[in-house]
């Protein structure tokens, strides 16, 4: 038994140097690699129950300024508010997606649609009254912007270190 164990520690450790050894070549060779940076949040500006149901799946934080990554919309709520909030998301570095009903994507219609940046992604989503109308062509829209962005971007990484 334990001669088995020595035979397993052996080849792990054989494997363990081989990739090492090929992750050395590969960042020698002309693949990109991709680093991440630290995990980004969701953020939503929505009624209070779809917040709710939100913050109850885990996405509610504070940050150390104690500004939390969710804005609440009701009746009263005026469209300049809901402006500030999306505002403060957007430029927030913690933020990495911003999820807002389409109720209130309406009350802000205009920066709403003319918000083009790659990050943070928003992200129209139904509140708790109804069906929720697809888009596709905002969604096609987004998702071409965001490709040209990422080709754009690696095309310039490439660029830079030729």
């Amino acid at each position: 038994m334990s001669e088995k164990l020595v035979d397993i520690e052996e080849e792990l450790s054989q494997e363990i140097s081989e990739e090492s050894e090929n992750s050395e070549e590969s960042e020698n060779s002309e693949c990109q690699q991709i680093t991440y940076g630290p995990p980004l949040l969701i953020s939503i500006i929505a009624d209070e129950d779809t917040c709710v149901g939100y913050l109850l799946g885990g996405i509610g934080q504070v940050d150390e300024d104690e500004h939390p990554n969710y804005f609440l919309v009701d009746k009263n709520t005026k469209s300049a508010d809901i402006e500030d909030a999306f505002y403060n998301f957007v430029h927030r570095n913690d933020i990495g997606i911003i999820l807002i009903t389409k109720e209130a994507s309406e009350m802000i219609h205009h920066t709403f649609h003319s918000y083009k940046e790659e990050m943070p992604i928003v992200i129209q989503i139904p509140n708790k009254n109804g069906p929720y109308e697809v888009n596709i062509n905002h969604i096609l829209e987004t998702a071409q912007m965001s490709e040209r962005n990422y080709i754009h971007k690696n095309n310039d990484h490439h660029d830079n270190h030729d």
